[in-house]
């Protein structure tokens, strides 16, 4: 399979496995957000995201191709603990944006 679809499913599965989760390690258990959280998201990710598609349009060969996901996905998976960790104090559902992360690095790792 082309690697461009692997890539796209494994951002799939990432992407909505984080809310199954947090409903099977900690149940009904409801954190809510502060506005600070959200607005951090909104900026955050969007950045994040632009900055990362600079560096890969213009610094990554072929043959980077894997660590570079490898990085995005460490990357991408430590901002949204450390919004997780700062703005749901009391919580440990940071947790399941860790699981997520090691999750996510070894299907990119194995898949690619």
């Amino acid at each position: 399979m082309d690697k461009y679809v692997i890539l796209l499913l494994v951002i799939l599965i990432l992407s909505f496995s984080h809310l199954p989760l947090r409903k099977i390690i900690f149940g009904n258990e409801e954190a809510e957000r502060e506005y600070g959280a959200i607005k951090a998201e909104l900026i955050g990710k969007p950045l994040l995201f632009l900055v990362l598609i600079i560096i890969f349009s213009l610094f990554i060969e072929d043959h980077m191709f894997k660590w570079f996901f490898i990085a995005f996905v460490i990357v991408t998976m430590g901002f949204q603990t450390f919004i997780d960790w700062k703005y749901l104090k009391g919580s440990k559902q940071y947790i399941v944006s860790l699981v997520i992360a090691v999750f996510g690095v070894g299907v990119v790792g194995v898949l690619l």
